[in-house]
């Protein structure tokens, strides 16, 4: 934290901020609007800055990790979206990297891996 909240004011004191993760995950995975349909041929993911899973859908898959291919493309766009081969079939997949909070960058990106088939 800086004097008066100004970007080059004096160093005042450290901000820290605890979440509970498996139900702040959950409730991201849980509220993206995807219809039953949708879900069923669907994997929605959260990765940190390394591209290491924070949150899956895909439990069974989870030990895996996201196995995608270029990962660090994607992270050249605030959002953005390919047609591309995903464990070899026809798949849609979006990417938005996170806002942040306040000032806050998270460093996290998020996808929706959707099978076309």
């Amino acid at each position: 934290m800086r004097a008066e909240g100004h970007s080059d004011g004096a160093i005042v004191g450290v901000l820290g901020i605890l979440f509970n993760w498996d139900a702040l995950a959950g409730v991201i995975l849980q509220q993206t609007q995807l219809s039953p349909r949708e879900w069923e041929r669907s994997r929605v993911c959260i990765v940190d800055e390394e591209g290491r899973l924070l949150a899956d859908s895909d439990h069974e898959n989870r030990q895996k990790g996201l196995e995608l291919e270029y990962m660090s493309d994607y992270f050249k766009y605030d959002k953005t979206f390919k047609m591309d081969s995903y464990h070899g079939k026809e798949t849609l997949i979006a990417y938005a990297k996170a806002p942040g909070y306040e000032t806050y960058n998270t460093g996290w990106h998020s996808f929706i891996i959707q099978h076309i088939n």
